[in-house]
């Protein structure tokens, strides 16, 4: 409309004023015929600060958990030559106990996650360390390549319970 002059996009002004501190002073600013509040500018609350030593302490825990949980999944990596020789298997069969671990823990990790949102981290955390340990052990009574696979593929599911839920 030719002639008439349209008002400011007064959020848009009363925003970006709050931004750069304009109107940290101004209880009520005005567009047009219209008042206008502004955004409450007042400092967030703090976060309750931790202590050095129990912040050290979480973060010493969350990288044991980390590299207890790691160190099974690639366990296999250096003993894939004995492996071939063992179960008289092809590199291809062999490299499986790392990729079942690596496929389990891509199928688990969205399911993890989720679940971790809905019941709380520590609900989740302490079933997985505990189920990624019988898999571990069950391993030892692994007589063929497929049966090692298997529980390798299972210790896998319960990895991002750990990893993924603590990070």
């Amino acid at each position: 409309m030719a002639g008439t002059s349209e008002p400011p996009d007064c959020w848009t002004v009363t925003a970006s004023a709050v931004a750069r501190g304009l109107l940290a002073s101004v209880n009520v600013a005005s567009c047009g015929d219209r008042p206008i509040t502004p955004i409450d500018t007042a400092a967030p609350e703090a976060a309750p600060e931790v202590a050095p030593e129990t912040d050290r302490r979480m973060t010493a825990a969350i990288v044991l958990a980390g590299v207890c949980t790691f160190l099974p999944v690639y366990a296999t990596q250096p003993l894939l030559p004995l492996f071939r020789r063992v179960f008289a298997a092809s590199e291809l069969r062999v490299s499986l106990t790392i990729s079942a671990v690596t496929l389990a823990v891509a199928i688990a990790a969205p399911l993890i996650g989720a679940l971790s949102d809905y019941v709380g981290r520590k609900a989740v955390i302490v079933p997985a360390i505990l189920g990624l340990g019988v898999p571990t052990m069950l391993i030892a009574t692994a007589r063929t390549l497929d049966q090692l696979i298997f529980w390798r593929f299972c210790q896998g599911l319960f990895v991002p319970g750990i990893i993924a839920v603590a990070i």
